[in-house]
């Protein structure tokens, strides 16, 4: 089934209600507005419904066809890491796991947030298969893959080549 926005899918997944899916953004842009603590839409919606994080990525899963991973059971190819740097694997929460015919498999936990699909995809320069994972796998599979600070071990390892 095509979706035509992010509510579409939100009511037709039963996440909520159309009344209260404009309650729900409208609280949501407003605490955003307000401390910019907020985190993202459909995690909002999440715990304003009562759906757990698994729930969310399981309609996801259903609806768009993609493939759902537990990370714990997965390895990330050395391959797939030099695909993504350190730098935007942490800050968009992601673990790139295989490269299969071509095409890298990147886990995510927020399917929507196009900005980190289109980082992802550029950063990749080649064809992407995203697959969903929860946040806290992919918090721990980043940590054991990447470790604290491979942000910095990046920089330093680019500015010595550079020199």
């Amino acid at each position: 089934m095509a979706y035509t926005s992010f509510r579409d899918f939100c009511v037709a997944a039963q996440l909520a209600e159309p009344d209260q899916f404009d309650q729900w953004q409208s609280d949501w842009r407003a605490e955003r507005a307000g401390d910019g603590e907020v985190g993202a839409l459909p995690g909002f919606l999440c715990q304003r419904s009562g759906k757990t994080e698994a729930d969310f990525l399981s309609r996801v899963a259903e609806a768009f066809d993609w493939q759902r991973i537990d990370l714990g059971d997965v390895k990330p190819t050395a391959e797939a890491r030099r695909r993504i740097s350190s730098k935007i694997a942490s800050q968009h929460r992601v673990v790139p796991i295989s490269v299969e015919e071509g095409v890298l498999m990147v886990a995510v936990s927020d399917p929507f947030n196009t900005e980190l699909l289109n980082a992802v995809r550029f950063a990749a320069k080649g064809p992407v298969r995203f697959v969903l994972s929860s946040s806290e796998e992919i918090e721990k599979s980043y940590e054991k893959y990447y470790g604290v600070g491979a942000e910095t071990i990046d920089e330093l390892a680019q500015d010595e080549a550079e020199e």
